[in-house]
């Protein structure tokens, strides 16, 4: 009967993991939101930190989230591809590596506002604003809670 009921638990885990990684761009908590890409994207992103486990790979995932997707940036009231908007940010990362010491500190200062203080919005497939910050804290939050079981 124990063994059932690990199996049960094991299986319900399962379950809610698919149904979290099946998610739509949706806030995945209080003021955070999702990219919304697939299992896919995440899956090949996720290299990214299996090789550097530390907060330069987190950003290095967070940067290739933002280049596998199909969501556009408005910044400066401009708006960029995600491609465009990944080369900008691999550019300023480069750039100011040795300053970075976490995820958190490139999000606020380097990925969450423009030159010129105004924030940095993201737009998903379905043409929802979003402020980059809290995508990116979102993504960021995914990462580090669901770990690498969910993303083989």
């Amino acid at each position: 009967m124990i063994a059932h009921r690990g199996y049960c638990t094991a299986l319900t885990v399962i379950i809610w993991t698919l149904l979290f990684l099946a998610m739509p761009a949706t806030v995945v908590a209080a003021g955070e939101a999702s990219i919304g890409l697939g299992y896919t994207e995440r899956s090949i992103a996720f290299k990214e930190y299996e090789a550097d486990r530390n907060s330069d790979g987190e950003i290095r995932y967070l940067i290739k989230l933002i280049k596998f997707s199909n969501m556009r940036v408005v910044k400066a009231g401009q708006e960029f591809s995600a491609s465009q908007a990944a080369r900008y940010l691999l550019m300023k990362f480069k750039t100011a590596k040795s300053k970075i010491v976490s995820a958190e500190q490139f999000i606020d200062d380097f990925a969450s506002y423009a030159p010129d203080g105004e924030p940095i919005y993201i737009i998903d497939r379905k043409g929802m604003n979003y402020p980059a910050r809290h995508v990116l804290y979102g993504e960021l939050r995914r990462l580090r809670n669901l770990g690498s079981a969910n993303f083989r």
